[in-house]
């Protein structure tokens, strides 16, 4: 999957669903310069990047800067709120760093965020596009991304879904049958829905 700099994609799904081998091998690794919030540090390994701690990031601004980007930035934290705390200045990080070209962001775990972060995970949505930083926001659960931030989604990538509310929040783009055929995708499938293209159901590949 390609990105521009304007595409903001949610990628979700139920654990094991298929949701972290898609985002690691059809985004990151085939992105030349990417950074990952990378909160269980499941990154830097299998997608050949530099695993780095935000306190690292914040003494070193420019290594977002750099050609070849490929971080994964892995926070230290005991509690959801110092959590909180350490994602604002990840995104206080990304406005300030100049970009000369694209340079993918992927949040894993947005669900750990919610509801204390939600005024950054949906300032990084609606402000992206403007720091040529195309966005992946990755969860478990539709409603694990604030409404606000779902809001500015330009792709939709799910893999199964089971929570009736999950699917609520998923019918206001898909529509109500396909997001209902979201419960019953066997593993590695997806629906895929975008701005300017009708929902599919797609293999994982």
């Amino acid at each position: 999957m390609k990105l521009r700099d304007a595409d903001r994609v949610g990628v979700l799904g139920v654990t094991g669903s298929g949701k972290s081998h898609f985002v690691k091998h059809r985004l990151v690794k085939r992105s030349r310069r990417c950074v990952v919030w990378d909160v269980h540090s499941e990154y830097a390994e299998p997608c050949d990047m530099d695993e780095v701690s935000l306190d690292e990031l914040t003494r070193e601004p420019g290594l977002l800067q750099a050609g070849e980007c490929k971080l994964a930035v892995v926070p230290e934290w005991d509690d959801p709120r110092e959590l909180a705390t350490a994602f604002t200045m990840f995104v206080s990080e990304l406005k300030d760093s100049a970009q000369s070209e694209s340079l993918l962001v992927v949040v894993d775990e947005c669900g750990l965020l919610r509801p204390i972060a939600d005024g950054s995970l949906v300032a990084l949505a609606a402000q992206s596009r403007h720091w040529l930083m195309p966005l992946a926001l990755v969860g478990q659960r539709a409603t694990m991304l604030p409404p606000g931030a779902r809001a500015q989604l330009s792709t939709i990538v799910s893999f199964r879904q089971t929570d009736p509310s999950d699917i609520d929040a998923l019918a206001e783009r898909l529509g109500a049958v396909r997001a209902q055929r979201i419960t019953e995708l066997k593993n590695h499938r997806f629906v895929t829905w975008s701005q300017n293209e009708k929902a599919k159901e797609e293999p994982e590949k």
